[in-house]
């Protein structure tokens, strides 16, 4: 006759009386969710749904149940036993994979499933995060029109300047402007060389003269062809 102690772990182990009287004395007083244990090495078996995760206690190993793995360690399903191994990554935290890291220590930066001291080349941590995000990318507003001609700050007394136009910078990652292209750009421009009327434009003054010059400009212009439109009516 089977003593009544046992008769409890009969249905877990579902083994012969040999087997059963023994698998009884490991299994005897074993942790909540723990199916099969002994003294030297805690729990050998876990409940279906729970995890083991082995301990290292100077040479021993020493089993523990758990709902899900801890830091530093990823849950793999299994049919026999369900079990928590440790990540194989370098500087990782938390893991999906042996290999492939899902969150890195502090201080590291995570990119594909690794961790680094910087983001690689070309990518940048997303807002507010320690992951490196796509390749970096700028959104940027479509060109302006281009300015008048103009040569060290003025519009008059030369022949040959610069034009440039300007787009503004829509969206950086991560605020940082200084990744995106180019917000500026110039072209060479060629005009009538005029003289510069009195008070020439002056730092400090651009933008008050800069129209005051256009509109000269433009003035030196339509008095050009008006005059080349009297000579022709005179030669007719």
């Amino acid at each position: 006759m089977i003593p009544s102690s046992y008769a409890s772990v009969w249905s877990k182990t579902e083994c012969g009386i040999p087997s059963l009287l023994v698998s009884a004395e490991v299994s005897h007083g074993c942790a909540k969710g723990c199916d099969l244990c002994s003294e030297f090495n805690g729990c050998l078996k876990c409940s279906p749904k729970l995890f083991i995760l082995l301990e290292r206690n100077d040479i021993r190993q020493i089993g523990i149940c758990l709902p899900s793995c801890p830091l530093g360690y990823f849950g793999v399903r299994n049919p026999d036993m369900n079990k928590c191994i440790k990540c194989k990554i370098e500087n990782c935290e938390a893991c999906f994979s042996r290999n492939f890291c899902t969150k890195c220590k502090e201080d590291l930066y995570l990119h594909k499933g690794r961790c680094y001291s910087t983001c690689p080349e070309g990518y940048s941590a997303a807002s507010g995060t320690m992951e490196c995000s796509s390749p970096a990318q700028c959104e940027l507003s479509e060109w302006g029109p281009w300015g008048p001609c103009a040569k060290k700050r003025k519009l008059c007394g030369f022949k040959k300047g610069n034009e440039e136009r300007s787009r503004k910078v829509l969206q950086a990652p991560s605020g940082d402007v200084s990744v995106c292209p180019a917000t500026t750009e110039l072209r060479r421009c060629t005009v009538q060389k005029n003289q510069c009327p009195e008070g020439e434009l002056m730092p400090g003054h651009y933008t008050l003269s800069l129209w005051e010059h256009v509109l000269f400009t433009w003035h030196q212009h339509l008095v050009s062809l008006q005059d080349v439109t009297n000579r022709a009516l005179s030669g007719a």
